[in-house]
């Protein structure tokens, strides 16, 4: 049985060794500083056989002491040649699902201790008996350092978890790509499928566009334009939810749940100006006006690095107009939110121009009060 010891630091030589150069171990300090040693050095009779590094990590971070495991038989120079080796090349990377089991275990380590401190300092929220806040680790924090303990980015361990998740959840549709995954290591590859075919369900789960309540005089659309080109596979539209081709959205049938006399507000990004007024035209509107809405924040672009979008204005019919005392600035400053998110502010604009006409949503992700809604992410 091998038995695991603290050893003195001071205890420990490190003799001639082929790889002088130990690199940056700062990562590796503050790994250990933070998690643990998850793997002792080996030792015999006072000299390092394996675990250079994490033995000047130790020293860096001020350790009197080190887990490590004694070892005899390197009686000759060739086993102790043949045992530095194997240390550097023969080890054998984590499967990504297996980083991702550690990886949870680790979270769940690194949480329980943190919600109990959290629970002893206060029994409020967030603040100590002095009223003084303490510290807590962010999403994000926690993230990059299990990633960190396990090999990876923070940004990989959560792909990866996502394609563990789905396939624990799913396992007839996602297995096969988490042993793909873990097959080949391609973590982005296996995360861009998955949230391929999750966007692609999504998109197949749209229901019909019809609607009791209607015929609507307020129309208010932020339809899923699909870009031909993106700057990398990783930025795809695709990835984030199911875009729609411009027949798909002009032949939805609008005129199904529209008033004769009705108004629409249409979203629109530059490059998408010609299809969204072959959209007002497939609908049967005529277009009115627009406003912009500044994002406060510059993005992509190939000729101007965008910081704005359209909504455009279109009537069907002879829809009233707003009472002066209710038309706002053209303009609409509003910082930018999370992917295709729209500001809140239209919805009061829109409900202060038509306080007592009936509103339908198209492509809505959540219910409002007094609004109908139609789309594929709003929950039943």
């Amino acid at each position: 049985m091998t038995t695991i010891k603290e050893i003195p630091i001071d205890d420990i030589e490190v003799g001639e060794r082929y790889r002088r150069d130990v690199g940056d171990i700062t990562d590796l300090a503050r790994s250990i500083d933070e998690i643990g040693l998850l793997h002792p050095i080996v030792i015999q009779d006072g000299m390092v056989i394996v675990g250079e590094r994490r033995l000047e990590a130790h020293r860096a971070l001020g350790r009197p002491t080190i887990p490590a495991v004694e070892v005899d038989g390197f009686s000759d120079r060739l086993p102790l040649l043949k045992a530095e080796r194997d240390e550097n090349t023969c080890r054998q990377n984590f499967a990504p699902s297996t980083a991702v089991e550690i990886g949870e275990e680790i979270e769940r380590l690194i949480e329980e201790p943190a919600a109990k401190e959290r629970q002893r300092q206060s029994p409020g929220r967030g603040k100590g008996k002095g009223g003084e806040t303490f510290p807590t680790f962010s999403s994000g924090r926690v993230r990059d350092r299990v990633g960190q303990a396990v090999g990876m980015s923070g940004r990989t361990y959560e792909k990866a978890k996502a394609v563990v998740e789905a396939a624990r959840e799913a396992p007839e549709k996602f297995s096969d790509l988490k042993d793909e995954m873990d097959r080949t290591g391609r973590v982005d590859k296996a995360y861009r499928r998955l949230r391929q075919q999750q966007v692609q369900a999504e998109r197949q789960s749209v229901p019909p566009l019809h609607s009791e309540d209607g015929p609507f005089s307020v129309l208010y659309a932020d339809p899923p334009w699909r870009y031909q080109h993106t700057e990398s596979e990783s930025r795809a539209i695709e990835n984030q939810y199911p875009t729609m081709s411009l027949d798909e959205i002009c032949n939805l049938p609008i005129h199904e749940v529209c008033a004769d006399d009705a108004i629409l507000f249409l979203w629109a990004t530059s490059p998408k100006l010609e299809e969204a007024m072959k959209v007002l035209e497939a609908w049967g509107f005529i277009y009115r006006t627009c406003a912009v809405w500044d994002k406060e924040k510059i993005g992509m672009g190939y000729y101007f690095r965008q910081q704005h979008e359209l909504l455009l204005v279109a009537a069907k019919g002879h829809p009233p107009t707003p009472d002066p005392s209710d038309r706002v600035s053209s303009v609409i400053r509003t910082p930018r939110l999370k992917h295709s998110q729209k500001p809140e502010v239209v919805y009061e604009i829109i409900e202060a121009m038509y306080p007592h006409l009936p509103k339908l949503e198209l492509f809505a992700r959540s219910l409002r009060n007094q609004w109908s809604a139609w789309g594929n992410e709003i929950s039943n």
